[in-house]
């Protein structure tokens, strides 16, 4: 029971279960998914009576950003070369982050600024100014 557990943590961040998950269609014909089988239905059911909310939640988080990989470098006409290695960085990088959630990087503006367009504008710039910091600290 502890290796096929371990055996699902292991992959918690792997593309091809995050598309067979929660991909639709075109995405579950894709390159990451050719070298399964193709039981996808059967083989669907049975990871999500296996996983926990943890793994779940992962593997949907990863699709999620995925997806935007995929419309980004659609809408730059990118080759697929292109999408494949950033697929394949992000993966990376949430396998040693153990998540997709860059640290340090916020996206909330205060209440009051809120209120007006200037300060609206004002407090967005000032939040870039931060991240900006933050990141290249």
């Amino acid at each position: 029971a502890q290796r096929t557990r371990d055996s699902l943590y292991a992959e918690k961040w792997s593309i091809e279960r995050a598309i067979l998950l929660h991909g639709h269609g075109q995405d579950a014909s894709t390159t990451y998914t050719t070298h399964h089988h193709h039981g996808g239905q059967e083989e669907r059911e049975d990871l999500l009576k296996r996983l926990d909310a943890s793994l779940l939640k992962a593997s949907e988080d990863l699709y999620r950003a995925y997806i935007l990989l995929q419309e980004a470098s659609r809408n730059l006409e990118l080759p697929a070369a292109v999408l494949h290695e950033s697929t394949a960085m992000m993966c990376t990088y949430a396998t040693r982050r153990d998540g997709i959630i860059v640290k340090g990087v916020s996206s909330r503006m205060s209440k009051a600024a809120k209120s007006s367009t200037v300060d609206q504008k004002e407090a967005a710039e000032r939040l870039r100014s931060y991240n900006k910091l933050k990141q290249s600290a």
